[in-house]
Order: structure tokens, then C-alpha cells, then sequence
């Protein structure tokens, strides 16, 4: 028996709207997975490919379903997935065509489903027990995420990251950094979690007030929660295995992230945060991502301090959720849009985005740190002496020390459907 998948309304209409518009059409379903069933939120167009106009054989290729460029359906997931908050994530692909083309494309359907995995399973950071398969989904439509919950936590971060060889392929620099990344994503991914203030048991459900609701009362009446989490976590570098190793700079993260996750209405508290605790990890190794991006296309190379970008938000319409984008300290909310618009298909205005999130540094936040890293440094020696008080303002900034240094690539993972 296939899996149960509960689309909101927005996706029907959605789908009827595509009959007769195009001859086939492929894309992203982004939703929520869990133990009991599936949510199905939005549905995600993939954007054309650019070919060449003159070529004949390319245009008779683009009028079929199997001609369609897996890698090119994966690079769109990857994008994606990294403006997704926590909770939310690429559940599957969607494709809509006659029923003969489909049935010949079966086999190239299941070949983007695999490619689309396997670029996420190389974005991830902490290892996850792959259990994804593929089966047939039963679907229904119903209206449910306004009754869904919101969490939201801000957490300060001082790290550093040893680089140990500076003119690394860019391969290499990703594995540093990604290296360098682990401890601090573990120590999220094991914190303690205060939801308002009050420890709460993992396994009860995270807003009891569904349990009080009176039968008769319409559940499309009731509204989001929002639960505010702080994570509490302590430092142990006891049972770390640190060495001695050569190291010719460093990397210094300093700032505040901003998380938030959604969760349907029968979640748990231990689900709840866990889906908060993997959004803060992505959204730093997005930005860094980014920055890489950034840095690899600028014509001044590297600087002392390169500033993160910082989150902003829009909301879906008509489902409530808020999709993320990260803007650079020279960019300006049109670009945003812009990315909104070709990577989502959103039609939104920019007195939609949410840019108070975060905010840009001052000046004297800018300021290189002023010890010096020796060629040879002892790495449980480092940290224990860089025991300091976190940043207070609510941006990020990366500073790299030592001449040439570059912040790699680092990227969230996601599954296609996951078995429980």
C-alpha cells in the first residue's frame, strides 16, 4: 500500500489551472514528511532550460517529457532546498503530461528522482541513515497547514576552523570547511531545548491545545502557534579526538542566526525541534555556500572580513509558511524578488519581503581579531583558551586569517521520502 499524501487546497487549484496551458510539465513538491502520512504544501514549477533557438532537433526534443535534463531538475532542488525553513522539504517531483507521454517517460521519471537524491546526499554535514524509496502515493486534498505550529530560536555562534592547507582545490576547501562545521552542528544537533522558558518531555505533543478543542469547532478557524526555543548545550572537548596539525589560517564565524521551523499539528516535541535544530544548521551552511559562490565570481578576490548574507523571508501565499532568501550586504530587495521569481515562480511585491530578520554589522563589528594563529597550533589548546562571550549582534561576518584564504561550500541535505 502506498504512502497517504494531504495536499493543501492551493495544490489543486494549482493543477487544474496547468491542464491545457502546456504540452508537459515537470517540477518540486515541497511539503513535510512524517510517520503517519504526508503534507503536500506547494508545487514548484522547474524553470525551461535555455537552448538554442535554431537548433531543430532541440526544439522536437523539448515537445517530450523523457527529454528533460535530470542534472538541471537536481541543480533546481538544490537551490531550492536551501530557502526552505526547517520542516519543510523536497518531498518529491510532480510531472503532468497526456497519459501515453507519461507512460513512456516512466523510466527517465525515476532516473530525475534518483539524480535529485543523490545531489542532496552529497549536501549533507552529519551523517543520516538513508531509508528513501520510491512508491505510488494515494493523495487527497484538505486544508491543514493554518493549523499548523511555528518555532522560532536565535542562536549566537563563535567558530573557528583551522585551515590546513590554503591553495586546496575547491573540493578540498569544501572538506575543511565542512570538516570544520561537524562539532558545532553537533552540539546543536544534541542541545537541550527550552520551549517559553519550560523543559518539555520529547515524546508529548508539542501544542496541547489540539487535544482541548471542543468537537464542532472548525479547524480551518484555528490559527499558527508560535513557540519560541532556546537551545541549551555544554562544550565538552574531553571526548574529542583532537591532534596536532599543521595549520596555515583560520576561519572565524561570528554572529547570530535566525531558525524557524513549521510542524503539523500531531507532532511531537522532540520532532519539533529537531526539524528547528537541522533549519539553523542550513541556514549557516547556506550561507556559506553562497558566500563561496560570491567570492569565486568577484574580481577582488578575498578580504579580511566578507559579510554572510543575512536571512529574509516572504510568505507563501495562501499557505502561511515563510520561504527564505539571504541577501549580500551590496544587494538590494529586487534581487531578492528576482530569485523568488525564478526559482519559485512566486508573484510577490517587495513590501512582501521581511528584511528585519537580521541586520547588517557596524562598523567597529568588522574589526579583525587581533591574535595571530601559529603555523603549528594545538587545536584543544585554541579553543580552550578562546572560551569568550558570543556576539550580541544579530548578523554574521566571516573573518579569514592569513593571506588567501576561501570559505567553501557547504550545503543541507534533504530525502525524497523517507520510511518510518
Amino acid at each position: 500500500m502506498g504512502r497517504s499524501v494531504v495536499a493543501e487546497e492551493i495544490v489543486q487549484t494549482y493543477v487544474e489551472s496547468m491542464f491545457g496551458v502546456h504540452q508537459w510539465l515537470f517540477g518540486l513538491i515541497i511539503g513535510q514528511n512524517s510517520s503517519q502520512k504526508d503534507f503536500a504544501i506547494q508545487l514548484i514549477k522547474t524553470p525551461s532550460q535555455d537552448e538554442d533557438a535554431d537548433s531543430k532537433e532541440k526544439a522536437k526534443n523539448k515537445a517530450r517529457l523523457d527529454s528533460i535534463d535530470e542534472q538541471w531538475i537536481a541543480e533546481h532542488a538544490r537551490q531550492v532546498s536551501r530557502m526552505l525553513p526547517g520542516g519543510i522539504s523536497i518531498i518529491g517531483v510532480f510531472a503532468l503530461a497526456p497519459p501515453d507521454m507519461m507512460n513512456k517517460s516512466q523510466a527517465k521519471l525515476r532516473q530525475i528522482i534518483f539524480e535529485v537524491r543523490k545531489t542532496m546526499k552529497k549536501q549533507e554535514i552529519l551523517a543520516k541513515e538513508d531509508q528513501s524509496t520510491f512508491r505510488p502515493a494515494e493523495w487527497k486534498y484538505q486544508p491543514f497547514i493554518n493549523r499548523w505550529a511555528v518555532l522560532q530560536s536565535r542562536v549566537s555562534l563563535d567558530i573557528r576552523i583551522p585551515i590546513i592547507k590554503v591553495k586546496a582545490s575547491k573540493s578540498g576547501l569544501q572538506r575543511q570547511i565542512q570538516n570544520g562545521l561537524q562539532p558545532w552542528c553537533k552540539i546543536v544537533s544534541d542541545s537541550l531545548t527550552t520551549i517559553g522558558g519550560k523543559l518539555r518531555k520529547p515524546s508529548e505533543q508539542l501544542d496541547t491545545t489540539q487535544s482541548h478543542k471542543r468537537k464542532g469547532t472548525s479547524s480551518s478557524s484555528a490559527g499558527s502557534q508560535t513557540f519560541h526555543v532556546q537551545l541549551l548545550s555544554t562544550f565538552d572537548l574531553k571526548s574529542n579526538g583532537i591532534v596536532q596539525k599543521e595549520c596555515t589560517s583560520q576561519i572565524t564565524l561570528r554572529g547570530t542566526v535566525h531558525g524557524m521551523a513549521y510542524v503539523n499539528n500531531k507532532a511531537t516535541v522532540s520532532e519539533a525541534t529537531q526539524f528547528l535544530k537541522e533549519d539553523l544548521i542550513n541556514s549557516l551552511q547556506s550561507r556559506c555556500e553562497l558566500l563561496l559562490e560570491d567570492l569565486e565570481q568577484s574580481e577582488e578576490g578575498v578580504h579580511d572580513v566578507n559579510i554572510l548574507p543575512r536571512r529574509v523571508c516572504v510568505t507563501l501565499p495562501k499557505v502561511s509558511v515563510n520561504i527564505s532568501d539571504y541577501m549580500f550586504q551590496d544587494e538590494v530587495v529586487q534581487d531578492s524578488l528576482d530569485r523568488f521569481s525564478e526559482l519559485l515562480g512566486l508573484p510577490i511585491t517587495e513590501n512582501q519581503i521581511q528584511t528585519d530578520l537580521e541586520c547588517l554589522p557596524e562598523e567597529a563589528d568588522l574589526e579583525m581579531p587581533k591574535e595571530t594563529i601559529p603555523v603549528k597550533a594545538d587545536l584543544k589548546q585554541r579553543e580552550d583558551e578562546e572560551d569568550r562571550g558570543k556576539s550580541k549582534s544579530q548578523y554574521l561576518n566571516v573573518a579569514v586569517s592569513a593571506a588567501g584564504a576561501m570559505l567553501a561550500v557547504v550545503m543541507s541535505y534533504l530525502l525524497l521520502v523517507q520510511d518510518t
